[in-house]
């Protein structure tokens, strides 16, 4: 996956993974989303998730001097994006930094 594949592409595979606490609030949990849309019409074609226990969050040598956090309107359209169920529509947007 590069970003020149991008242009050429007509599907999109896009995830987060969110942390949420344990109901005891003795911890924490991972949840994973995904979704798989068609570029061209924003249509969602498969979508999940998955709670998970234990989830490395270490980061590879290369991202560990520029992590990337996402705020605001970037996140907020992103966490929207994955949570989206077969058949509904993803909206069009141009992320800005």
């Amino acid at each position: 996956m590069e970003p020149d594949n991008l242009e050429v592409s007509e599907y999109v595979l896009n995830g987060m993974v969110t942390v949420e606490r344990e109901l005891t609030g003795k911890g924490h949990r991972y949840k994973v989303y995904g979704a798989v849309f068609e570029k061209a019409s924003g249509k969602v074609l498969a979508s999940s998730s998955v709670r998970v226990n234990r989830f490395d969050t270490t980061p590879m040598d290369i991202y560990k001097d520029s992590p990337v956090f996402l705020k605001g309107k970037n996140y907020e359209e992103l966490a929207s994006s994955v949570k989206k169920a077969p058949d509904e529509t993803v909206k069009r947007v141009i992320m800005t930094g």
